[in-house]
C-alpha cells in the first residue's frame, strides 16, 4: 500500500484551513498531514496547534519564504519523517 502524504499551507487563514482539516482527518488515503504555519502574523499558528495529533503535524515556517519555500518545507519534513511514496499539496486560495 502506498504511504500518503499532504501539505497544507497557511498564512493568516486558520479558519479555512481548519475547515480542510476537519474535512479531511478522517481520510484513510492520508497517512500524514503537515500543516504548514508561513509565519503568519495573526494568531493562526495557536489556533493550529489545537489539532496537532499522531496523523497531523503543524509545523512554524523559520521565515515566510513564500508558496515555494512554505510547501517545500512542510514536504522535507514529510520525506525526512515519514518517507511517503506520494506527496500532494493543498492550495487554499
Amino acid at each position: 500500500m502506498l504511504k500518503c502524504g499532504l501539505v497544507i499551507l497557511n498564512y493568516n487563514d486558520s479558519d479555512t484551513t481548519i475547515k480542510l482539516i476537519e474535512a479531511i482527518k478522517n481520510y484513510d488515503q492520508l497517512d500524514h498531514i503537515v500543516v504548514v504555519d508561513n509565519c503568519s502574523t495573526d494568531d493562526s499558528y495557536k489556533k493550529l496547534l489545537k489539532f496537532q495529533s499522531d496523523k497531523i503535524k503543524i509545523l512554524l515556517s523559520p521565515k515566510n519564504g513564500g508558496y515555494s519555500y512554505g510547501n517545500n518545507f512542510g514536504a522535507r519534513y514529510l520525506i525526512e519523517n515519514f518517507n511517503p511514496d506520494i506527496i500532494g499539496i493543498s492550495n487554499l486560495e
